[in-house]
């Protein structure tokens, strides 16, 4: 085994270590955690929260090397379909030219509700959906807002997961068009990644020695194989499942994507590589330890923020509450990368977006406040319209634009 081998293999143990000794958490607690973790805003990585998570413990589900797990916080069966109340306009700006589709936007409230709605991207019109219409996604095919996120919806609407987690265990749910189904019990936290395709899903679960395992769930078997139990991923799409880990070189990160019909991983984009090597500083302090600098943030935290159309990831580096300390990227191939926002551009005046989906040839984000852009592969990013978001409240992607 060569030393960045042993570094994976070292910094992957961290997280099963803290996992298994984890305490169990109180119920309430548990299922708070599991609605907040579903959010495509808490789908990121920081190497600083992989050394907090082996140190405090892996409580509800695996957030540790990759924070950005997504399971469940109810059960329920799939919403009849929505009817629209009376449009209101939001905020638009320069309309994208022959882009005519629809985009479902959620703007998760409290843990019980939500205000939805649906964005004519050509004219800007947001139509809140109907009374009681408060899941926190879109599954067209259904014609049903439902109580998941989108990456737990399938690619054509047709079907969702979710998790139904207790202090007992946890239960993963398939729902279709004919019924909601258990299909996959687990005396610890399931972790549902989401789709890799229609006809697959991929989620993390303890095997039956309790060590950490991503599986695939065939979507028309409803029966499980495993992928791995040596190396924890994080997320799913684009006929993959993906993670961060170690670079090949030095010591920064990198996304790995595994093919899952081939079982070949490779990585698709290291982070040093694309920001240069980071720079080396004498670190300041607080009360609570060293205070990591934007420079810190964009090197070490990492998320998939959502895929565009043809399966590609869109990556954000550093926080999006970090005004100034963020890029949001698109990873077209292995090292093939499209700056969306360029690093150190997501201060006031700047979009920094938290979800993103595909759609009409064209790629869709939306920040926390609501602003909404387009991103066509050419020109700078455009920001189409403005929903509006209650005090408090953040709005999140709710499924493509069709």
């Amino acid at each position: 085994m060569n030393s960045d081998d042993a570094q994976d293999s070292q910094w992957e143990r961290r997280i099963a270590a803290a996992y298994r000794t984890a305490p169990a958490p109180a119920d309430s607690i548990w299922r708070e955690a599991v609605r907040r973790s579903s959010s495509p805003r808490n789908h990121r990585l920081s190497r600083f929260a992989v050394e907090i998570a082996a140190a405090v413990a892996f409580a509800v589900l695996l957030v540790g090397v990759i924070g950005l797990p997504r399971l469940l916080e109810q059960s329920s069966n799939p919403r009849g379909p929505v009817a629209s109340t009376q449009p209101t306009a939001g905020t638009a700006s320069a309309q994208p030219a022959a882009l005519t589709c629809t985009l479902p936007i959620s703007v998760p409230s409290t843990p019980s509700a939500a205000t939805d709605g649906f964005l004519r991207v050509d004219t800007g019109v947001y139509t809140p959906a109907a009374a009681g219409a408060n899941g926190e996604a879109y599954a067209r095919a259904l014609g049903a807002w439902v109580p998941t996120t989108a990456h737990l919806v399938a690619p054509d609407g047709s079907s969702y997961t979710y998790v139904d987690a207790k202090i007992t265990g946890s239960a993963l749910h398939f729902v279709d068009r004919q019924q909601d189904r258990p299909v996959i019990a687990s005396t610890g936290p399931i972790d549902v990644l989401g789709f890799v395709s229609q006809d697959s899903v991929a989620y993390t679960a303890p095997d039956a020695t309790g060590r950490l395992t991503t599986w695939l769930l065939g979507t028309t078997t409803l029966h499980s194989t495993p992928v791995s139990k040596e190396l924890l991923y994080g997320w799913a799409g684009g006929g993959a499942i993906w993670r961060v880990g170690p670079a090949a070189r030095g010591s920064g990160i990198a996304l790995y994507r595994l093919d899952v019909r081939t079982g070949a991983e490779t990585i698709w984009f290291d982070v040093d590589g694309y920001l240069g090597p980071e720079p080396s500083q004498s670190p300041s302090f607080t009360s609570e330890g060293a205070a990591h600098t934007p420079q810190n943030s964009l090197h070490h935290n990492f998320g998939i923020i959502g895929f565009d159309a043809s399966g590609h990831p869109v990556v954000q580096l550093g926080s999006p509450g970090d005004p100034g300390a963020s890029a949001t990227l698109l990873i077209t191939s292995p090292q093939t990368v499209q700056t969306i926002v360029v690093p150190g551009a997501n201060g006031p005046g700047h979009m920094a977006p938290e979800s993103a989906t595909g759609g009409h040839s064209a790629l869709w984000m939306v920040d926390a406040g609501g602003h909404v852009a387009v991103y066509r592969g050419a020109g700078p990013l455009a920001i189409i319209a403005n929903v509006p978001v209650p005090a408090g409240s953040k709005a999140e992607l709710a499924g493509p634009c069709s």
